[in-house]
């Protein structure tokens, strides 16, 4: 299933600040460029890629995500965008414009960032009015009959609200709901928003349960605890390969720009702006071949913690994103890393790869 779809951050600007944001906020202007753009798409219709995603930063605040969107339709793509909808009407509009039907036509369904049951919980994590922003959109696309899906970052904001967030998302006729575990930055610990492990498990299950007793499709998204030790998740089997606002391969989106991380971007694999997409490639097959021989050392001297059975967490840890924990040694996460920080590592040159 390799390249099935190709995930992009178009841009990194962003009109909210919101308290579990995974991304650095250090340039907030960059976008990546319509040409790039173009160029990786043609080249990747020597992989039969199905499938494009855009993602940020707010990627409909790119400056020209009307003539993005036309690349895909000129290519024969489908595509989907995760958005927050504060500046949904507008965006439905253009995606209207009866002088371009390929745009709905393409349209494959649009995810929105829904982050508490209720506008309270919400508001305070994404800001005051986004609440309502969203249920506006979610009506106007339910009666469009867009496929709408709904993705919650749990936090201990939100934690109590796990089982309303499946009625709500029920109620207002989603096809389907995610739960994702928070990432964690200097900013989420500083507002206690970070659950602790057993948390982390609890709110797994809890899923689990609803899973069984709801209609909807629920899940939830990667990086929850894996039992499995040389689990191959989503990035490993180059499903869907990740470029940056840069215009950069990642290793894998849920790293990329990590906020606060000082890591001299050991996950940025190649530069597609002086690289081909078929030469990034074989750095990121590199890439990947040196994680996975690192990771079978660490099985093999036993050193994986019970933490690492969280997929993410393991990455994040392994390219050097979240040193910064050493800061709060009190906690359970950090604890984990200050122990086994200099083991789970990346220790092998990988070929090809560009720093920024």
């Amino acid at each position: 299933m390799s390249f099935y779809e190709m995930s992009f951050e178009l841009t990194n600007k962003c009109n909210l600040n919101c308290l579990h944001c995974l991304r650095d906020k250090s340039d907030m202007r960059s976008s990546i460029s319509t040409g790039l753009f173009d160029s990786i798409l043609k080249q990747a219709k020597a992989y039969s890629l199905q499938h494009v995603a855009f993602t940020g930063g707010e990627p409909t605040l790119h400056p020209q995500f009307d003539r993005i969107v036309d690349t895909v339709v000129a290519y024969d793509y489908t595509y989907h965008f995760v958005t927050n909808a504060w500046n949904f009407l507008s965006v439905w509009k253009m995606l209207n414009d009866p002088a371009h039907p390929g745009r709905m036509h393409k349209l494959s369904g649009i995810s929105i960032s829904l982050d508490g049951a209720n506008e309270t919980t919400h508001d305070f994590i994404r800001g005051k009015g986004s609440f309502k922003k969203i249920l506006q959109a979610i009506s106007i696309l339910r009666v469009k009959g867009v496929d709408i899906s709904v993705q919650i970052t749990v936090n201990k904001k939100n934690f109590g609200e796990i089982e309303q967030m499946a009625m709500l998302a029920s109620e207002l006729g989603l096809k389907r709901l995610f739960y994702a575990h928070l990432e964690p930055t200097t900013l989420a610990f500083a507002q206690d928003l970070v659950l602790s492990p057993q948390q982390y498990r609890e709110a797994e299950a809890r899923v689990e349960k609803l899973k069984k007793a709801m209609k909807i499709e629920i899940n939830f998204s990667l990086g929850h605890h894996e039992q499995l030790p040389f689990f191959q998740c989503r990035a490993l089997t180059m499903y869907s390969p990740n470029i940056d606002y840069k215009g950069r391969l990642s290793f894998c989106c849920q790293i990329s720009g990590y906020r606060d991380a000082d890591d001299e971007g050991l996950d940025v694999v190649a530069d597609l702006n002086t690289v081909s997409l078929f030469d990034a490639h074989k750095a990121w097959a590199d890439a990947i071949h040196t994680f996975n021989l690192d990771k079978i050392e660490l099985i093999k001297n036993n050193q994986l913690t019970e933490l690492d059975a969280f997929s993410c967490y393991y990455c994040s840890k392994y390219f050097g994103k979240i040193d910064w924990m050493e800061k709060f040694p009190d906690n359970p996460w950090a604890q984990d890393v200050l122990k086994t920080r200099h083991t789970h590592r990346m220790k092998r040159h990988v070929p090809g790869r560009k720093k920024p």
